[in-house]
């Protein structure tokens, strides 16, 4: 049976709630720069989950994809937001 309890992954890591604020703040050094160190793809799914669920982050995301057109990372994570979108 379902509680309707919820759990946010900001509770175990700090990192989460650095991200969520980068992505309100429109920092896309930063989250690039965090993203681009992490060693897991475990990890990378986790956070672009997290990015997806930022509202407005498309803002800075299609122009950091338009800047770096060679680059994955942004093209991932505007996906990751479209899906959430959907969903």
């Amino acid at each position: 049976m379902a509680s309707g309890a919820s759990f946010d992954p900001a509770a175990a890591h700090s990192e989460v709630e650095s991200v969520r604020a980068w992505c309100r703040q429109s920092d896309w050094p930063a989250v690039a720069r965090h993203l681009d160190g992490l060693t897991s793809s475990n990890e990378l799914f986790q956070l672009a989950r997290i990015v997806a669920e930022v509202p407005g982050v498309e803002q800075f995301l299609v122009p950091a994809a338009e800047r770096e057109p060679a680059r994955t990372l942004p093209k991932l994570l505007l996906g990751a937001r479209c899906i959430e979108q959907a969903g």
